[in-house]
């Protein structure tokens, strides 16, 4: 788990002023780093985290997008060896459907991680 330090307040943020980001829940996480990027202040354009909070953010993201592309190219490798006669339309469907979403969450965490950088601090966490 993760525990990202944070100036919110709410249900997300029960353990002292820290967001909690679960390792093994993608869709989870994504709505918790959402709620921070989210926050952006609209002038300064922090996040309302520390520099460390802006590393495990970062961190977060590239295993978030690692994770939407090994799953892309499970769906690949599945589809490669699978014997096509077998499958109906609607499991193309399904498949494809899938996939769009897959994406559609790699998406997601290309623009947060876009947003992420935005942060004027940002050169800091590089170093």
């Amino acid at each position: 788990m993760t525990l990202i330090n944070t100036t919110l307040n709410g249900v997300a943020t029960r353990r002292g002023g820290r967001l909690e980001i679960p390792l093994d829940a993608g869709f989870a996480s994504m709505a918790q780093l959402g709620l921070l990027l989210g926050m952006a202040d609209p002038e300064t354009r922090q996040l309302p985290t520390d520099l460390q909070g802006l590393k495990d953010a970062a961190r977060r993201m590239d295993g978030l997008l690692e994770d939407c592309l090994d799953g892309l190219r499970g769906i690949g490798a599945v589809l490669g060896a699978a014997r096509t006669e077998g499958l109906t339309e609607n499991s193309l469907g399904g498949i494809g459907r899938l996939i769009e979403n897959v994406a559609a969450l790699a998406q997601a965490v290309s623009e947060g991680s876009g947003q992420l950088t935005r942060d004027p601090r940002f050169s800091e966490v590089l170093k």
